[in-house]
Protein backbone atom coordinates (compact mmCIF):
# COMPACT_ATOMS: atom_id res chain seq x y z
CA UNK A 1 0.00 0.00 0.00
CA UNK A 2 1.08 3.65 -1.12
CA UNK A 3 -0.11 6.18 1.54
CA UNK A 4 1.05 10.04 -0.29
CA UNK A 5 0.37 12.89 0.28
CA UNK A 6 0.33 13.78 -3.38
CA UNK A 7 -3.28 13.61 -5.20
CA UNK A 8 -3.80 9.73 -6.02
CA UNK A 9 -4.62 10.53 -9.76
CA UNK A 10 -0.67 12.37 -9.93
CA UNK A 11 0.97 9.52 -7.85
CA UNK A 12 -0.42 6.24 -9.19
CA UNK A 13 1.76 7.41 -12.33
CA UNK A 14 5.14 7.08 -10.43
CA UNK A 15 4.77 3.28 -9.85
CA UNK A 16 3.45 2.71 -12.65
CA UNK A 17 6.32 4.43 -15.14
CA UNK A 18 8.74 2.49 -12.91
CA UNK A 19 7.17 -0.63 -13.54
CA UNK A 20 6.01 -1.38 -10.01
CA UNK A 21 2.22 -1.04 -9.90
CA UNK A 22 1.80 -5.17 -9.55
CA UNK A 23 4.11 -4.46 -6.39
CA UNK A 24 1.36 -2.18 -4.54
CA UNK A 25 -2.15 -3.43 -3.61
CA UNK A 26 -3.71 -0.29 -3.58
CA UNK A 27 -2.67 3.68 -3.40
CA UNK A 28 -4.50 6.06 -1.09
CA UNK A 29 -3.80 10.04 -1.88
CA UNK A 30 -3.71 13.11 -0.09
CA UNK A 31 -7.30 14.12 -1.79
CA UNK A 32 -8.93 11.19 -0.23
CA UNK A 33 -8.79 12.45 3.03
CA UNK A 34 -9.92 15.45 5.25
CA UNK A 35 -6.45 16.46 6.72
CA UNK A 36 -3.25 15.59 5.07
CA UNK A 37 -0.18 15.10 6.95
CA UNK A 38 1.54 15.67 9.04
CA UNK A 39 -1.74 14.75 10.45
CA UNK A 40 -2.09 10.91 10.54
CA UNK A 41 -5.36 10.52 8.78
CA UNK A 42 -3.72 9.06 5.24
CA UNK A 43 -1.96 6.30 7.40
CA UNK A 44 -4.69 5.75 9.04
CA UNK A 45 -7.22 5.04 5.85
CA UNK A 46 -4.06 2.83 4.32
CA UNK A 47 -4.06 0.48 8.00
CA UNK A 48 -8.20 0.09 7.66
CA UNK A 49 -7.90 -0.67 3.63
CA UNK A 50 -5.28 -3.33 4.50
CA UNK A 51 -7.11 -4.53 8.10
CA UNK A 52 -3.99 -4.02 9.60
CA UNK A 53 -3.26 -2.59 12.93
CA UNK A 54 -1.45 0.49 12.78
CA UNK A 55 1.28 -0.90 15.37
CA UNK A 56 1.59 -3.87 12.80
CA UNK A 57 2.41 -1.64 10.10
CA UNK A 58 5.39 0.41 8.64
CA UNK A 59 5.81 4.20 7.43
CA UNK A 60 8.64 4.52 5.09
CA UNK A 61 8.90 8.33 4.77
CA UNK A 62 11.58 10.74 3.09
CA UNK A 63 10.16 13.31 4.83
CA UNK A 64 10.00 14.89 8.74
CA UNK A 65 6.00 15.02 7.72
CA UNK A 66 5.52 11.91 6.68
CA UNK A 67 7.62 10.71 9.70
CA UNK A 68 4.99 12.69 12.29
CA UNK A 69 2.13 11.55 10.34
CA UNK A 70 3.24 8.00 10.98
CA UNK A 71 4.26 8.00 14.24
CA UNK A 72 0.94 9.74 15.31
CA UNK A 73 -1.04 7.24 13.62
CA UNK A 74 0.71 4.48 15.38
CA UNK A 75 3.03 3.13 12.71
CA UNK A 76 6.52 2.24 12.58
CA UNK A 77 8.61 4.83 11.55
CA UNK A 78 11.58 4.23 8.76
CA UNK A 79 12.83 7.15 7.37
CA UNK A 80 14.34 6.63 4.06
CA UNK A 81 16.69 9.21 2.08
CA UNK A 82 15.74 12.37 0.84
CA UNK A 83 17.57 15.71 0.21
CA UNK A 84 17.25 16.99 2.96
CA UNK A 85 19.88 15.51 5.96
CA UNK A 86 17.62 13.77 8.49
CA UNK A 87 16.35 16.21 11.34
CA UNK A 88 17.73 15.67 15.06
CA UNK A 89 14.30 15.93 16.04
CA UNK A 90 12.72 13.51 14.32
CA UNK A 91 15.13 10.81 16.96
CA UNK A 92 12.50 10.10 18.96
CA UNK A 93 9.65 9.71 16.09
CA UNK A 94 11.73 7.59 13.69
CA UNK A 95 12.75 3.99 14.88
CA UNK A 96 15.73 4.27 12.28
CA UNK A 97 17.01 6.06 9.09
CA UNK A 98 17.90 3.61 6.20
CA UNK A 99 19.82 4.49 3.28
CA UNK A 100 17.50 3.52 0.95
CA UNK A 101 13.91 1.58 1.11
CA UNK A 102 15.38 -1.65 0.79
CA UNK A 103 17.95 -1.56 3.55
CA UNK A 104 14.64 -0.06 5.48
CA UNK A 105 12.22 -3.49 4.70
CA UNK A 106 15.82 -5.22 5.52
CA UNK A 107 16.27 -3.79 9.08
CA UNK A 108 12.81 -4.21 10.26
CA UNK A 109 12.72 -7.94 8.99
CA UNK A 110 10.26 -6.98 5.67
CA UNK A 111 13.01 -8.71 3.01
CA UNK A 112 16.07 -10.56 3.56
CA UNK A 113 18.86 -10.85 0.98
CA UNK A 114 19.72 -13.93 -0.60
CA UNK A 115 23.41 -14.78 0.52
Amino acid sequence: MIATSTQRETACLHPERAGLSALFRDLKGGDQVATNKPAPDIYLRATIRLGHDPSNCFAFDDSPIGISAGHAAGLIAMKTPDIVAPEAELGALRHCIASNIIAGAQAVGLMVVPE
